[in-house]
Parts: structure tokens; sequence; C-alpha cells
């Protein structure tokens, strides 16, 4: 599952709280935006890997954006499905889920 959100700043949290999920955590390995949270304690469980991506010039994610979905953050969006899609826990299915922001970027 792959969630785009503009919402919050990942948290700080200790990996040993994700651990019985597996979890997939940031890329500093440690922090996970609390908004998913929800959402991937419902999904993970049920054998998907969750993704979480703050969205470009939001949360913890650098640069900026001028507005929604900018052409550039489209961009982004393309570049993080490729991405998920090359990782060994990827089958070729992704689904998106969220609401408010987060599900029209779903």
């Amino acid at each position: 599952m792959l969630h785009f959100t503009r919402y919050n700043r990942n948290w700080g949290l200790s990996r040993s709280l994700f651990n019985p999920v597996k979890l997939l955590m940031s890329a500093d390995g440690v922090s996970f935006n609390m908004r998913s949270l929800r959402y991937a304690e419902r999904f993970v469980p049920c054998g998907y890997a969750w993704v979480t991506v703050d969205v470009r010039g939001t949360g913890a994610s650098d640069g900026s954006r001028p507005i929604d979905f900018s052409p550039q953050e489209i961009q982004d969006y393309q570049t993080v499905l490729h991405w998920v899609l090359d990782q060994e826990f990827c089958d070729g299915q992704i689904g998106s889920c969220g609401i408010s922001y987060d599900g029209m970027a779903s």
C-alpha cells in the first residue's frame, strides 16, 4: 500500500515497536508518519507492505511545493511508484488510500 501525505512530520520511534508487523520504515530506518499508523495497523497484519511518503516540501521531505498536485509533485508520485515496483517486497500490485488530501493523492 502506498500512502502519500502532506500532514505531520515523521516521528522518531523505536524500531522494536514495529518489529511484530514488519513495517517499512523511512529511509533513516527509525521514523514513521503517525497519520499512517491507523492504516498500517489494518493492512500490514494482512500481509501488505506499507509505504508512506511525505509529499515534496511537507513533513520530513525536502523541497517546496507552490500548489497541490503541481507537475513536479505528480512526477514525484511516478518516481515513488516505480521505486516501490522495484522493491523485493512488491509483487507488482500497488494499492493506495487515504482521506482528504491523502485520498486525492491516492
